[in-house]
């Protein structure tokens, strides 16, 4: 019980370690997806995890706004933007 505690301690300090570092560099990709073609920055999609229970992920869009969900993107894909292109 208490590894369990202890490990989600250390999992939440380390994250917010890692969004305070990467926070320029996260705004830098947000301002270039908005100056690129003034659409949403943050992209949200729904997901099953452990025990079947649902959560959101948000990432940054890299793909334009009218593309389908469930398509596979492919390596050349025309649908991925420029700066979809740098941040994957």
């Amino acid at each position: 019980m208490y590894r369990n505690f202890f490990k989600r301690v250390l999992d939440i300090i380390l994250s917010l370690i890692a969004l305070i570092v990467l926070s320029p560099l996260m705004l830098c990709v947000a301002i270039a997806i908005y100056f690129e073609d003034r659409g949403k920055i943050i992209f949200r999609q729904r997901r099953v995890g452990a025990n079947g229970t649902s959560f959101e992920v948000l990432k940054f869009r890299s793909m334009q706004e009218n593309t389908a969900e469930f398509e596979s993107a492919q390596a050349h894909d025309l649908r991925i933007t420029a700066v979809g292109r740098f941040i994957r």
